[in-house]
């Protein structure tokens, strides 16, 4: 039987007719289901569609949501609609072979109970799952991953994960591969291990704040698969025993990262029964109770460019107790040990049984907190450039600072040993006269002095040197201290202006009597106690020619 042309003609348009547009649909409701809803939309949708959540206000669920289909949902404005699991229930599951995005939302009061296949009370993910700009708080799973359990490929941007509850993992449990970037990790607890994160998987985890994290062990970060920290700071984590920051059985590269302020009864730093690996990294200022301030290694441990300084235990603690790191070492050169006691494999080149000179943990600039190298601190330029990797441009905060910098004024450029480079201080001073030059006037020379650097200026000092056609009358600073000489008499004027920090500026007045005819000269300049990068612009001379 042959077919009418025209049957043909629609059969081929049908066979290669182009599929379906992607659309978009728009939730306005917070209600849980019916017309309008996100679950009904969520069930309407085709793959490749996007919804937009523009409603005020909080969604609450009386049962989880199911991603099984390839969709993007977003918040607009970001970070104004939260969907609430009300504490009854998980808030999303995102289902095998689906590829999905979530951009500006809040996940909060997610809960699943019960046995261990419930797990993530916030997002279960089985699929891949990116989520920008997500904000994950207040969650609760009985077993593991507070606010998320992932099996598939998850990667979190730029999230907060805060305030969630766990047995294993309070904020995030890993068993896939997870990247988590420019994201902070902050105040979840584990009343087993990893109060933050619990990785058995591939973890990446680059320019992250992972801080005031708890478990009864491991408080900040526990790993036994493959896992590599960069540019991110962990700190201020705590637990009963056995660690405080990091506890690692599997393979983890720190790099560029610090590990600081936490603390544990047992290890307060980092605990390693694996590989580890350190480097150009700052674990300091850790606090082990009894045991050991910074690390103990048990497994392989390779370090280079890298401060283990500064670690402390409790005064009077066991005999056997260790200030900063207990094990064995395969050192590539150039570390900081500040207690050697208990280290072994270190090599000419370490540096041991000396204090780092860092500064306190604070904001040194960048996304994450950092303790940078005072000026003359034995870890500027103590580095090896060549362990540098070829892609590490940038210290730990990133844009702005960069990685290798000539920061002792021995005209070598090498890199720093630890996380922060010391980018070096530019004083920069300026000065104006107003008034006169003629006999029996009165001159106001105006000095300014600022820091034109990304470093505290130490020590600074300005000083003006009066010549015997201007007698001193008066001065003031704006910072300080003065040294003049008496009034009526020319001599040299001292500012102990003391620190500056980066951008800040001091002033000094200085009010003379002209006593000589014209050109009257005069001619100041700063020093400090940290090495000035630019010099040329630390002298400024004014002629008053009438």
């Amino acid at each position: 039987m042959k077919l009418p042309l025209t049957c043909l003609c629609f059969a081929a348009i049908a066979l290669f007719a182009a599929p379906a547009e992607s659309a978009t649909h728009t939730v306005r409701s917070t209600r849980d289901s019916g017309a309008g809803s996100l679950r009904q939309i969520l069930f309407r949708a085709r793959a490749g569609d996007t919804i937009v959540l523009r409603f005020r206000g909080t969604l609450e669920l009386r049962s989880e949501l199911v991603l099984n289909k390839n969709l993007t949902l977003r918040g607009v404005p970001a970070g104004r609609s939260r969907i609430s699991g009300g504490d009854v229930t998980r808030i999303l599951r995102v289902t095998e072979g689906v590829a999905a995005t979530l951009e500006g939302l809040l996940f909060e009061e997610g809960l699943v109970e019960g046995d261990e296949e419930e797990v993530g009370a916030a997002i279960l993910n089985e699929g891949t799952l990116t989520a920008q700009n997500c904000t994950l708080s207040d969650n609760y799973s009985y077993y593991a991953g507070g606010a998320i359990f992932n099996r598939g490929e998850l990667v979190l941007e730029r999230c907060q994960v805060f305030r969630n509850s766990s047995e294993l993992g309070g904020g995030v449990y890993n068993l896939g591969s997870l990247q988590i970037t420019y994201s902070n990790l902050s105040g979840n607890r584990a009343s087993s291990v990893g109060g933050a994160l619990y990785s058995l998987g591939d973890l990446n985890l680059d320019t992250c704040l992972v801080s005031e994290n708890y478990a009864d062990g491991a408080g900040g970060i526990a790993t036994g698969g493959v896992a590599v920290i960069t540019a991110s700071a962990v700190v201020r984590n705590g637990t009963t025993s056995p660690v405080g920051a990091i506890a690692n059985w599997g393979e983890l590269l720190v790099s560029n990262s610090t590990v600081s302020g936490n603390r544990s009864d047992a290890i307060g730093g980092i605990g390693n029964s694996g590989q580890l690996t350190l480097r150009n990294s700052t674990i300091s200022d850790n606090y082990g109770t009894n045991s050991i301030g910074g690390i103990e290694s048990n497994g392989t441990l390779t370090m280079g460019n890298t401060i283990v300084a500064g670690n402390r235990i409790q005064p009077g603690g066991d005999e056997e107790s260790i200030f900063d790191i207990q094990g064995e070492i395969t050192s590539l050169g150039h570390n900081l040990i500040g207690d050697s006691t208990g280290a072994s494999g270190l090599v000419e080149s370490d540096l041991r049984d000396l204090t780092a000179r860092l500064g306190p943990l604070q904001d040194n600039g960048g996304p994450t907190p950092t303790q940078a190298p005072l000026a003359w601190s034995p870890v500027i330029d103590g580095g090896d450039n060549a362990l540098v990797d070829s892609s590490l441009t940038t210290d730990q905060r990133g844009n702005g600072f960069s990685r290798v910098v000539e920061g002792n004024g021995y005209g070598n450029s090498t890199v720093d040993i630890g996380a922060v480079e010391y980018q070096g201080v530019d004083l920069a001073l300026t000065k104006k006269a107003t008034g006169r030059a003629a006999l029996g006037t009165r001159v106001t020379y105006t000095l300014t002095v600022r820091n034109l650097g990304l470093e505290t200026a130490e020590g600074v000092v300005i000083t003006d040197e009066l010549t015997g056609g201007a007698r001193f009358l008066s001065a003031s600073t704006t910072q300080g201290t003065l040294v003049t000489p008496p009034v009526g008499v020319s001599g040299s004027i001292k500012a102990n202006v003391g620190a500056l920090a980066p951008g800040d500026s001091a002033r000094v007045q200085i009010t003379v009597r002209v006593v000589a005819r014209p050109p009257l000269s005069n001619t100041a300049y700063v020093e400090m106690a940290s090495f000035d990068v630019n010099v040329e612009n630390d002298v400024d001379t004014v002629v008053l020619r009438r």
